[in-house]
């Protein structure tokens, strides 16, 4: 990818960076299986499938960690609804 190092500075862009590192799913899973990593308290909100826009503009205004969107939840008496 080529970027300008004066259009980040001029138009305030943040560049953010990741890595993903093969084969590593399975070991993060066995950690939470294992208690090891508790990933309920990464959760912020847990929402209906027919509320997506407002999860996604609540991740996009950072105020959403992680939003777990739920398509049972908005039927009472569905797996995982309320």
């Amino acid at each position: 990818m080529s970027l300008s190092p004066f259009r980040i500075y001029h138009d305030e862009i943040t560049v953010v960076g990741s890595m993903a590192v093969l084969h590593s799913f399975g070991a993060a899973l066995d950690l939470v299986a294992r208690g090891v990593v508790e990933a309920d308290a990464l959760v912020t909100d847990t929402m209906p499938l027919t509320e997506w826009p407002d999860a996604l503009a609540r991740v996009r205004a950072g105020t959403g960690l992680k939003i777990h969107i739920d398509p049972g939840r908005e039927f009472p008496g569905a797996v995982g609804g309320e």
